[in-house]
């Protein structure tokens, strides 16, 4: 198994102040068979409301809302997974050339005019 930690952080610089409206944000890692998350954590400057629902993929979406205006806004999104998929290749050996049924070339894709 590997643990790994994945940060990931936007910036968005504007000219001037900005009223931001409501944003959806997917920036938690889906759980599966092979990947469980150990946490998550979502930071927005400047601060805002958050809250979370899953949408029909299972998906978790955070729809957020600022109530100030700004010239700048960063999302930033930290988090911890433990990875227990097998790492590439998954054969340990190339598999085995197979075998042609017929020695005969194809010469398909020809059709006579009308």
């Amino acid at each position: 198994m590997v643990d790994l930690r994945i940060r990931h952080q936007t910036t968005y610089r504007y000219r001037q102040a900005v009223n931001l409206g409501p944003h959806r944000l997917i920036k938690r890692p889906r759980e599966s068979r092979d990947l469980r998350l150990l946490s998550n954590t979502v930071t927005l400057s400047p601060d805002a409301t958050v809250t979370w629902a899953y949408d029909v993929a299972g998906n978790a979406v955070a729809t957020v809302t600022f109530g100030a205006s700004t010239d700048r806004l960063v999302v930033e999104s930290v988090s911890r997974v433990e990875l227990s998929a097998e790492a590439y290749p998954v054969s340990p050996s190339p598999p085995a050339p197979s075998r042609s049924r017929s020695s005969t070339p194809m010469t398909g894709g020809r059709t006579s005019a009308p």
